[in-house]
């Protein structure tokens, strides 16, 4: 699940998985948020739903994931920008039209009379009613190519983002080090808890001695050391 997968990423290759989610995960997700929020207002306000009200998160659901198969099958090797809804706080007029056409064909599929389901919601949880779904005619307006991302733009920005999460995160190590109280560092460096040579040298180069900057490589091998002291039961969690 979701949570299995975020806590995987985030402490894979020792704690670097984790540069998977900085600011651009962030934005991507903000501008998902408002693609669903905003689709969702405009489906309430169209005839076609006013003339059967009903099923609007089934719908608008089923839109969207319509919407990025489509773009897979279209556009091939794009993906949607969300970064740049993030940007105008806002869903291109072209990338709107295309989902409110889509949305409606969704409510036509789900509620078609021939359903092999009764109950439209149980039937939209079905994987036979999203595999009929793809068959339906959808087709997107030129307009959207202007919302997507070609593959090396995609894997730049995610480059991009991964060294700005690792830049911020080494910058967070080094601060956190940096505010360890003295006492805690002489209780770490007099534990009978196995420590490298490298980690018995950090400790003493910027721990017991005040005054000095590790790296942010430096501060990171700190930050782990602290870890395990607090998982031992040596040090508090929160003295550092």
């Amino acid at each position: 699940d979701y949570a299995t997968k975020v806590d995987t990423q985030w402490t894979k290759d020792d704690g670097k998985g984790a540069d998977a989610y900085g600011d651009g995960y962030f934005r991507s997700g903000i501008g998902k948020a408002i693609m669903y929020e905003t689709l969702r207002s405009q489906v309430l306000k169209q005839d076609w739903y006013r003339a059967a009200p009903g099923y609007l998160a089934n719908i608008v659901a089923y839109a969207i994931s319509r919407l990025a198969f489509e773009i897979g099958v279209q556009f091939r090797g794009a993906n949607f920008d969300f970064d740049r809804v993030w940007q105008r706080q806002a869903v291109s007029a072209s990338t709107l039209a295309a989902l409110i056409e889509i949305a409606q064909a969704a409510q036509q599929h789900l509620t078609d009379p021939n359903r092999p389901q009764a109950n439209v919601t149980q039937w939209a949880k079905q994987q036979a009613c999203w595999e009929g779904f793809k068959k339906v005619g959808v087709r997107l307006g030129g307009g959207i190519g202007n919302d997507l991302l070609a593959v090396h733009e995609t894997r730049g920005q995610a480059a991009d983002d991964r060294k700005q999460r690792a830049m911020d995160t080494g910058f967070e190590a080094v601060a956190r080090v940096l505010g360890v109280k003295p006492h805690v560092w002489e209780t770490v460096y007099g534990a009978r808890v196995p420590m490298s040579p490298t980690e018995k040298d950090l400790v003493v180069m910027f721990g017991l001695r005040q005054g000095k900057v590790p790296s942010e490589r430096q501060g990171a091998v700190l930050l782990r050391l602290l870890g395990r002291m607090a998982e031992s039961g040596i040090i508090g969690s929160d003295s550092f």
